[in-house]
């Protein structure tokens, strides 16, 4: 396969488009002016794309370019970068799609699917697993291509102040009481659910530590597709992007054993949601125990947020507890992939086990 291929057209005119590797250094400049704000404020761009495709930990990704042949310009690209997965306890070479963009002038099907084409030849040989979480704007380009919907990244919630919501329903001097009420009775229940007393105690950390790696190596990862939940990840992924974003609720039992970890992000603004990123505990697979869900709730309800954001995908066994701590679906995003080494096919669909820990970044 050549360095650059070329589209044809059916009248056997010159070729319009073309795609080529990219090259992390040479390319980085017109790269970025392809992403333009599509990726995050442009302030901490260059930081992302360095972080991503010069420090990827788990080696080098992939850059594939599309030029417009009769001015040569760079008017489109993608990348898939290495990530550490599992999928049915069996290591799998695994990467993640990354900064899909044409320029809106050349945004018609013909260059795109051409785009996630030649991405999909490169990584032939290189990963078993294709996956991203695309724009909806993006998935039937990426379906036209072969990738195929694999479930839903969802984004559930579960209220803390109350009176913010029935402010929409009813008159403020009514929502303000009745959400002080709601908040009362819940936190009421949710006391006398652990006895009042419970033995699990409750730290905020800002970075990961080397303790979630025998918490991993303890849990059961069952039959799921999903990462590789240990240190090393959590600090590239988490602790070192440009703008550090993570800060770690650590749940021990009063032996000082870590049980579970909450990887979070608070939302702009005194009294925003909490919105959990990732966690995982030795039974994240299977339910988390509830005591540990309360944990994050009530650390959460401390710190004066006003929700907890939940961002996964994962099975009906996984999800029990967070569905009986009032959790509940609110919008959801795409997963999609395309297994390219038919020899690590699993023969019946994995389950998920998907948090924004699987995003590009």
């Amino acid at each position: 396969m050549s360095a650059l291929q070329e589209a044809g057209v059916p009248t056997g005119e010159p070729p319009v488009y073309a795609t080529q590797p990219g090259d992390v250094l040479h390319d980085r400049e017109e790269i970025l002016e392809v992403w333009q704000d599509h990726f995050g404020p442009r302030d901490i761009q260059r930081a992302k794309f360095d972080h991503f495709y010069r420090e990827n930990r788990y080696g080098p990704p992939i850059i594939q370019l599309l030029r417009h042949l009769p001015t040569g310009a760079l008017v489109g690209v993608i990348g898939a970068g290495p990530r550490p997965f599992l999928c049915r306890g069996r290591p799998i070479r695994a990467g993640v799609v990354a900064h899909f963009a044409v320029d809106e002038k050349h945004r018609s099907l013909g260059p795109a699917l051409m785009l996630q084409e030649s991405l999909i030849d490169a990584a032939r040989g290189r990963f078993d697993l294709l996956y991203g979480l695309p724009r909806p704007s993006a998935v039937a380009v990426s379906k036209r291509a072969g990738f195929h919907v694999l479930g839903t990244l969802v984004r559930h919630a579960r209220v803390l102040r109350h009176g913010e919501y029935l402010r929409r329903r009813m008159p403020a001097f009514l929502a303000s009481p009745s959400g002080l009420l709601i908040d009362m009775g819940k936190r009421l229940r949710t006391g006398a659910a652990d006895g009042l007393f419970s033995e699990l105690q409750s730290q905020w950390v800002h970075a990961s530590d080397e303790r979630m790696d025998a918490l991993w190596r303890e849990a059961l990862h069952t039959q799921a597709l999903t990462s590789v939940r240990d240190h090393a990840l959590l600090r590239w992924r988490f602790d070192t992007p440009p703008a550090g974003r993570a800060h770690y609720l650590l749940v021990s039992g009063k032996d000082g054993r870590l049980r579970a970890w909450f990887a979070c992000e608070e939302g702009e603004g005194q009294g925003g949601p909490l919105t959990v990123m990732d966690y995982w505990s030795t039974d994240a697979m299977i339910g988390i125990g509830r005591p540990l869900i309360r944990a994050l709730i009530a650390a959460a309800d401390k710190q004066g947020c006003s929700a907890v954001h939940l961002l996964l995908t994962a099975s009906d066994p996984a999800m029990a507890g967070w569905r009986a701590e009032g959790f509940v679906p609110r919008s959801e995003q795409p997963l999609i992939g395309l297994w390219l080494n038919p020899q690590r096919l699993p023969e019946e669909a994995a389950q998920l086990h998907v948090t924004m820990l699987d995003q590009d970044g």
